[in-house]
């Protein structure tokens, strides 16, 4: 085997390498944001903007109330609001 032969065999391997890894870092980029899509879905307070994430005291009536909404439902659960009427 001579040596060109070689270094075409080692460069289509680092070739094939670059581009699975390139394939890899898409799927993973691709995962985070459907993550955080469904994370801000469940979490925000419309169904798809990112509201603002706070947790509000369990005594408090007041403030369940300013933060409520007509057509929410909500959960008990961390204080947290977890489905939207769609």
């Amino acid at each position: 085997m001579d040596t060109e032969t070689f270094l075409y065999i080692i460069i289509i391997i680092i070739i094939i390498i670059i581009i699975i890894i390139i394939i890899i870092i898409i799927i993973i980029i691709i995962i985070i944001i459907i993550l955080l899509w469904f994370y801000f879905w469940l979490v925000s307070s419309c169904g798809g903007c990112s509201a603002p994430l706070y947790k509000r005291s369990r005594n408090s009536v007041q403030a369940r109330r300013q933060s409520e909404r007509p057509g929410q439902r909500q959960t008990s659960a961390g204080g947290k609001m977890v489905r939207c009427a769609r």
